[in-house]
């Protein structure tokens, strides 16, 4: 516990002085956060055919992948393509040329890195357009993953998901939605304030819906894999898999709704 405690304030203090100065700061601390992503998925037992050559030209992308187009244009006519199609030519073809790399573990690949630099381009993308929305949505999966293992400790009878994990509640799962959507919410309407409450609301439940399914997606790739957590880069908690699993999907579903809140 103590060592759990240590490393969350370590993190917690990291964060607060990115946030606080950004600019090239920012841009670091997110593509560092994103390589040390993507050497966890690289490190993965699904990707051991992966071509060493393959990963280390596919973390080199990725770096351009997250950092493209870093305006609020970004947000309306997408991410350039140029970092995609760099990405796809650079980790599917060579499945052409080595047997042991399979076009199938090729095409997994490609898929994780990019959704990967997608997702922590967006982050870059929200922090420098409203540090509060991020910090809406950083509140939105932590709410809700809090109270739903609580309220799953507590009153928790149904197993949502066991095959993915088998301590998730229908009744945490719920309960954790409803509190994470009143209180971001509050948050939204006092700091915010953009849109109207009867779009803040379901858009906000979604989020934390979107939230959960990241963490179960999350889960799943790592039973499929037979490890308890991405890596141990934190001490008590993980791995940046195992903490970002939430946002990740929650970053990329505010892209829909960028123009309402």
């Amino acid at each position: 516990m103590k060592q759990r405690i240590i490393s969350a304030i370590i993190a917690i203090a990291i964060l607060v002085v990115v946030l606080i100065f950004r600019g090239v700061l920012l841009y670091a601390g997110v593509t560092v956060l994103g390589l040390l992503a993507y050497k966890e998925m690289a490190s993965l037992k699904a990707y051991k055919n992966v071509p060493l050559l393959v990963k280390v030209l596919g973390a080199i992308t990725l770096v351009f992948t997250i950092l493209a187009s870093i305006n609020g244009n970004t947000f309306i006519f997408g991410l350039s393509y140029k970092a995609l199609a760099v990405l796809t030519l650079v980790i599917i073809p060579p499945c052409i040329f080595i047997e042991e790399y399979k076009a199938a573990e090729a095409m997994s690949f490609y898929g994780f890195t990019a959704l990967i630099g997608l997702a922590f381009n967006s982050i870059i993308l929200v922090i420098e357009n409203n540090l509060l929305m991020f910090i809406y949505l950083i509140l939105i999966t932590i709410i809700t993953d809090t109270f739903a293992m609580l309220i799953g400790m507590f009153i928790g009878k149904r197993k949502l998901i066991p095959s993915v994990s088998p301590n998730k509640t229908v009744e945490g799962s719920v309960g954790g939605s409803i509190i994470g959507t009143i209180i971001a919410t509050i948050f939204y309407a006092n700091l915010i304030g953009n849109a109207k409450l009867y779009l803040v609301i379901p858009i906000t439940l979604l989020l934390s819906v979107v939230g959960q399914i990241g963490d179960l997606l999350f889960s799943r790739i790592k039973r499929e894999n037979d490890i308890k957590d991405y890596s141990n880069i934190m001490p008590g908690h993980g791995g940046i898999l195992d903490r970002l699993d939430s946002i990740i999907l929650v970053v990329l579903a505010y892209i829909l709704f960028y123009t309402i809140l």
